[in-house]
């Protein structure tokens, strides 16, 4: 099982700074570098209305960054990731994976 570490506290599935999502998503298809790259999985842990029900150990990390060079068939080949953000998150776009390399040209 992929592990992802989290510093990104006032998401739903941030348990002592790793993710607990079943399944994440990471987002930023073009990126060119890290601040282009997002956690879609993202949920505030204040919005009243989510409806979590994905929480656990992560069984997979999917990836839409077709730059990255642990894309492999949309999916992260790493074993362990890292979440990050550069302040106060409200929003998925805000975050950051740690992770991203870009592929060689």
């Amino acid at each position: 099982m992929p592990t992802i570490n989290c510093s990104v506290e006032s998401c739903v599935y941030n348990k002592e700074k790793i993710c607990e999502a079943e399944i994440l998503q990471i987002g930023g298809k073009g990126a060119n570098w890290t601040e282009s790259t997002c956690c879609e999985t993202y949920r505030d842990s204040e919005d009243v209305h989510n409806n979590v029900t994905e929480a656990g150990e992560t069984e997979e990390i999917l990836c839409k960054v077709e730059t990255c060079a642990y894309n492999v068939n949309k999916h992260c080949s790493l074993s362990e990731i890292e979440v990050s953000s550069h302040g106060d998150v409200s929003d998925y776009t805000e975050t950051d994976c740690l992770s991203f390399e870009r592929k060689a040209l």
